[in-house]
């Protein structure tokens, strides 16, 4: 296999097939190709790593740029992430050439709205993920890319949509969202993070989400849990959750290790001489958790 993986390389390498692979690798979705791009990087054989600086030229010229960026501005919000993260880290110059063009390119006015359009449609982990990204990302013009993202997302109808996604997502990818939107650096998304709050504790969408957690595994429900009960503002979703777990369910175990874990840390504050606190902990695991743990 050593000898058949130095053949297939060589043949590979040759000016033909590096040619077509590179026609093969512009047609492809972004994700295949960075994973592909980062193999041929850190191949063994030299002929791949011949093959790698072929391709990678091929990709930074102009005509394979554009295509490259139309194809970016169509892809899943999770998969240009992804490309665009292997590009800013990419050995060869000429990826990080093709980064910069392509950085520029979704910027750009036009696309820079398609993009916000396609990320209002997106699960909410996928687009919690590219809003990660674009916050760290290198190139000044995909931080203004996300300053642009972030400004249409808070938009009344836009996020009226992302409400509506909320409640029908996975609690999982809903943690993941409203982490993301807490601890974002934009106005824009800290104020649309207190918009969503306030619409998904209305009680017929606490209801709904309830619903989708008590249905989904017990470990995501958990995950969920933990995050919600230390933020007060989550309480009308976790009482619901609480309020329609069944008895002797697995998410009913969960929520009993919770309450428990909470008591058990309300009454050390109180030990310890911070007793508002721990009646304050105290009021708010009777107000949520008081089917699961007897609260004095």
């Amino acid at each position: 296999l050593k000898s058949l993986y130095t053949s297939i390389a060589s043949a590979l390498a040759t000016k033909t097939n590096a040619g077509a692979l590179a026609v093969t690798a512009v047609k492809s979705p972004l994700q295949f190709l960075a994973n592909f791009l980062s193999y041929l990087e850190g191949a063994k054989a030299d002929e791949l790593k011949s093959l790698y600086t072929s391709i990678a030229s091929t990709l930074a010229t102009e005509i394979n740029a554009g295509a490259l960026a139309a194809t970016a501005v169509k892809s899943p919000p999770s998969e240009l992430a992804t490309f665009l993260r292997y590009l800013e880290r990419a050995k060869a110059k000429e990826l990080k050439s093709l980064y910069t063009s392509i950085a520029s390119a979704l910027a750009t006015k036009t696309n820079a709205g398609a993009l916000a359009a396609s990320a209002v449609k997106s699960p909410l982990n996928d687009l919690a993920t590219f809003l990660r990204y674009l916050e760290r990302a290198k190139a000044k013009e995909l931080k203004s890319l996300y300053t642009s993202i972030a400004s249409a997302l808070a938009t009344k109808t836009n996020a009226g949509a992302l409400a509506a996604a909320a409640v029908k997502s996975p609690v999982e990818h809903l943690t993941y969202f409203l982490e993301c939107l807490e601890g974002a650096q934009s106005k824009e998304l800290s104020l649309l993070n207190e918009t969503l709050i306030k619409t998904l504790c209305d009680v017929h969408h606490s209801a709904a989400i309830a619903s989708t957690a008590l249905q989904g595994p017990a470990e995501h429900a958990s995950r969920f849990l933990s995050f919600a009960v230390e933020r007060n503002w989550l309480n009308p979703i976790t009482k619901a959750i609480a309020d329609r777990c069944v008895a002797g369910s697995a998410h009913a175990e969960v929520i009993s290790e919770l309450s428990l874990t909470l008591q058990m840390e309300a009454e050390i504050l109180t030990e310890f001489g911070d007793s508002s606190a721990g009646r304050a902990r105290q009021s708010q695991l009777s107000l949520l958790f008081g089917r699961f743990v007897e609260v004095p």
